[in-house]
């Protein structure tokens, strides 16, 4: 897959709170995200394939 666009550089606030979760499965994954109005946020993925 090759995105069609990277998007436009943007700053993102940043207060340090991570939060991990390792998620597995042996098919597709489904992942919805609710936010507060006015929030910002960055969700980075790594993806390990056997």
């Amino acid at each position: 897959m090759t995105p069609a666009s990277p998007g436009a550089n943007t700053e993102v606030p940043c207060d340090r709170t991570i939060v991990r979760q390792r998620i597995t499965a042996s098919g597709r994954v489904r992942i919805d995200a609710d936010a507060a109005e006015g929030s910002t946020g960055v969700i980075a993925w790594q993806i390990d394939v056997p």
